[in-house]
């Protein structure tokens, strides 16, 4: 379009430039519709991380027991969270996937990008217990692809 527009006003005579000189400035208008497109794919991320931890914070506040210390015990029939305010034992069935990264196992409910998850820290964990949990995961849920 701006091709168009720019061949437009070329061809009647409101610029006076060159053929050559309007395929400059075709260019030139392209790279800065990029570049204002790249702008606003970044802002939009920075939109998305901001709600999210605006979100984390909210469901933090609403539930004071997830700032304190929960202990996990993970067994055959699922995963028993124990907190001063918490005492839940949550089935294998209702977290069917996992993510393992550099720092804890991430248990979630589906393959989506909103699925609700329980995150497993992996500091405190001898090298033995780090085996033996890759273990019960192998048998009881399923890496997400």
């Amino acid at each position: 379009m701006l091709a168009a527009v720019v061949e437009g006003l070329v061809s009647a005579e409101v610029w006076e430039l060159p053929t050559d000189a309007a395929a400059i400035v075709v260019g030139l208008g392209l790279v800065l519709a990029a570049i204002i497109g790249g702008i606003a794919v970044l802002l939009a991320r920075l939109a998305l991380a901001a709600t999210y931890h605006w979100q984390a914070h909210l469901l933090a506040r609403g539930n004071p027991w997830l700032s304190k210390p929960i202990q996990a015990t993970v067994t055959d029939t699922g995963i028993h969270l124990r907190s001063a305010a918490v005492d839940a034992t949550i089935a294998w069935s209702h977290h069917p996937f996992y993510i393992e990264t550099d720092r804890a196992f991430v248990l979630l409910a589906s393959k989506g990008l909103a699925a609700t998850s329980v995150v497993l820290p992996k500091r405190g964990l001898a090298e033995a217990d780090l085996s033996q949990l890759r273990a019960m995961l192998a048998t009881h849920v399923r890496e997400r692809p």
